[in-house]
């Protein structure tokens, strides 16, 4: 073959179905975008095998929910208002559980769930075999029955729009419960109230002393809280007042080892 005849390089772009696809694609020199990601800050490839299954199974369209992140191929479907933070903190709740001697658990349940960060990437991760998502906001628990329909998971998950505990049925036990809860104890007016607002910490006060009926004896309560670690942290008389065992608070440091303005609440029942 002459080198007149030989093949020339082709330049790489994107399929027209790539292309309909909502998604941050990180390809050869370009990048798909949605608003949602541009503010939740996902940054995954995603492989194009489960792109074309996610395109079938989107007809007809979702209910106003966008793919927001992709946890070992399971898609987590979020709206803009929901986005409290679980995006951010779930990678660090599965290596504290970890590095807190935890092996593979039956049951969790992510309290406040929102959308479900938390409590799917520990499920994606393998860290247990079933989850339960409790929200007051029923467009929350909306968001994350979705991604378990989307995924077709529904048999591994349970979500309840609950204030507090008080609407969760009598037979839930859990091994473990994870939470990002609201973490002001009075009103921001530059924030999301019903994300970041908990007056007087009463759901914390209700949570603690409502929440040993429903863990496995022995099963851990893991809440990220904000500011550093404190010396005598303001939930221990909640926790031990609700029968509980206050374990630590210890601050929240990432992989790179440099520490936050948050902190955990660890707690045994």
């Amino acid at each position: 073959m002459t080198a007149s005849s030989s093949p020339q390089p082709q330049e790489l772009r994107p399929s027209s179905d790539w292309e309909e696809v909502p998604f941050y694609l990180h390809g050869v020199g370009r990048v798909w975008r949605i608003p949602l990601l541009a503010r939740l800050c996902f940054a995954r490839m995603v492989p194009g095998i489960l792109l074309h299954k996610l395109k079938r199974r989107l007809a007809p369209a979702a209910p106003g929910f966008t793919p927001a992140a992709v946890y070992n191929q399971l898609l987590v479907f979020d709206r803009p208002e929901l986005a409290g933070g679980g995006l951010v903190y779930a990678p660090d709740f599965l290596r504290l559980l970890l590095e807190m001697g935890l092996g593979r658990q039956e049951h969790i349940c992510e309290f406040a769930s929102g959308a479900g960060y938390i409590g799917y990437y520990l499920l994606a991760h393998g860290f247990c075999r079933r989850v339960t998502f409790l929200d007051i906001n029923p467009v929350a628990i909306e968001a994350a029955n979705y991604t378990a329909r989307m995924n077709s998971i529904l048999e591994r998950i349970s979500a309840y729009v609950s204030d507090g505990v008080d609407q969760v049925p009598q037979q839930e036990r859990w091994n473990v419960v994870v939470a990002n809860p609201p973490q002001l104890p009075s009103s921001d007016p530059h924030q999301n109230v019903l994300l970041t607002v908990d007056p007087d910490w009463n759901l914390h006060r209700r949570f603690y002393g409502s929440i040993a009926r429903y863990m496995v004896p022995g099963g851990y309560v893991v809440m990220i809280e904000r500011g550093p670690a404190p010396e005598h942290s303001l939930f221990r008389e909640m926790i031990e007042a609700g029968g509980g065992q206050f374990v630590r608070a210890v601050t929240r440091v990432s992989v790179a080892g440099v520490p936050s303005h948050y902190h955990y609440v660890i707690s045994r029942w």
